[in-house]
């Protein structure tokens, strides 16, 4: 039996509304030190970038101002 690693986008959670499950992200750019992500919480409608490492750990967060639907946030 063969197996193959996926590469998965990786998942955040909004830090607006605190509990809520992770978000999938709209987008993502894998880069030589980690992978940029771009997200966007329906529920309170916040869009945030986040920089993982290459272990899959959050380095940095940027929140940007509210936004109103999904295709603004992308």
């Amino acid at each position: 039996m063969t197996t193959v690693d996926a590469e998965l986008a990786p998942v955040d959670a909004c830090q607006v509304c605190p509990g809520t499950p992770a978000c999938v992200p709209l987008s993502y750019l894998d880069l030589p030190d980690g992978t940029v992500a771009a997200f966007w919480h329906d529920r309170c409608g916040t869009a945030w970038a986040a920089l993982f490492d290459e272990f899959g750990w959050v380095v940095e967060r940027s929140v940007s101002p509210k936004i109103a639907t999904r295709k603004e946030a992308a």
